[in-house]
């Protein structure tokens, strides 16, 4: 396959792209270098000065109870699954009772049925 200026205007940009992410390798390696040497082993480096404090031993505001909160918290919960368990029981209710209806008229229907009130689907080719 020959080269085409395509080719080669693809390879200048890649090689500059490269050369650009060489540079930046360089650059960062140089500045560590630096770094580095301007911070030898021997000598000593300040870092700063300890924060001093004066705090107050006493609490100026009462403490929160969080333990008779989380008990109450839980006694909620309780009446809240309590509730949740009684709502369901009056939700299910009225479906039992139209299911046991239905049930019912279905087993009526069934009954009533005999050989002769069957609705043939063959009766126009039974003549």
């Amino acid at each position: 396959m020959p080269i085409s200026d395509l080719h080669k205007k693809k390879r200048n940009k890649n090689l500059t792209v490269l050369a650009i992410i060489v540079g930046i390798c360089i650059l960062i390696w140089g500045i560590t270098v630096v770094k580095i040497k301007s911070a030898d082993a021997g000598e000593i480096i300040e870092c700063g000065a300890p924060s001093t404090y004066d705090l107050e031993l006493t609490s100026p505001v009462d403490a929160c109870d969080i333990y008779s909160r989380q008990l109450a918290y839980r006694d909620e919960a309780i009446k809240l699954r309590e509730q949740l368990h009684q709502r369901t029981e009056s939700f299910a209710k009225p479906v039992r009772v139209l299911k046991k209806q239905y049930e019912k008229d279905l087993q009526d229907l069934h009954d009533s049925i005999t050989e002769d009130n069957i609705p043939s689907i063959f009766s126009k080719y039974d003549e």
